[in-house]
């Protein structure tokens, strides 16, 4: 299972977005409203700077709207339409952001940048860098939508192995993730690794072998849990993990 990093470091800038922070931006709690929102529009930026890119617009102009998209969401209380039982979190963006860029290009509306009061952590270079670095297979027949549900998966993948890399330092196990997660993306170690690997992590290759695959089971149990919170439900966890399978 593959996660996608930014240069040799997880991309941990993004954190793990649920429905719970969905139904606390409708709360009372002025401070705990503000916080899932600021969650909310940190989490999911990206996906919706690059598929702006993929539509053609230019770096700023992407900029622009992701920032005045998510500040229509805020300003019109967005995200207390996006209810769990409705179905996928990204469904929801992606309509919504196709709708916002139709308004502005049919008002002819420029956004400022700088203004919006969302004030989203866009690293403009850093997101260029990352753009123009993805190592998705080209496809002709993929479109701009194709691109942002993988983005979206990849996303998944990324917040997932931040949950696991924090449960393995919480156990005081960072050396023995860091050894570790790099063979998840082949699927299996090559030959002669778990031996060279035991030898540093002063383990035996039995005990190294049981690790691995406890870490396996791990990650794959935390993609289904964020799947989980942003799906809704238990079934659609499956049809997304089929659709996330048939795009790789």
């Amino acid at each position: 299972m593959k996660h996608q990093q930014s240069g040799t470091r997880l991309f941990s800038a993004f954190p793990a977005t649920n429905w719970n922070w969905v139904a606390d931006v409708g709360s009372e709690a002025g401070g705990k409203s503000q916080q899932a929102l600021a969650l909310l529009c940190e989490g999911y930026w990206y996906p919706i700077y690059a598929f702006l890119r993929s539509k053609g617009h230019a770096p700023h102009d992407a900029e622009d709207l992701a920032q005045g998209f998510f500040e229509r969401l805020i300003k019109n209380n967005g995200f207390a339409q996006a209810q769990q039982s409705k179905g996928r979190l990204r469904n929801f963006l992606l309509a919504g952001l196709q709708n916002f860029v139709f308004t502005e290009h049919q008002s002819a509306h420029a956004l400022k940048r700088g203004q919006g009061a969302a004030h989203l952590p866009i690293h403009l270079a850093w997101a260029e860098e990352r753009f123009g670095g993805e190592q998705f297979e080209p496809r002709h027949e993929d479109t701009p939508e194709d691109g942002f549900n993988r983005r979206w998966w990849a996303l998944v993948i990324e917040q997932s192995m931040v949950r696991v890399r924090d449960h393995y330092l919480a156990q005081g196990k960072d050396e023995l993730f860091q050894a570790l997660s790099p063979l998840l993306d082949s699927g299996r170690a090559e030959a002669g690794s778990y031996k060279a690997l035991a030898q540093r992590l002063s383990m035996s290759e039995p005990a190294l072998r049981v690790a691995y695959v406890r870490m396996k089971q791990r990650v794959s149990a935390t993609v289904r849990q964020v799947l989980l919170e942003t799906v809704g439900d238990a079934g659609a966890v499956e049809e997304e993990l089929s659709a996330m399978t048939a795009s790789k």
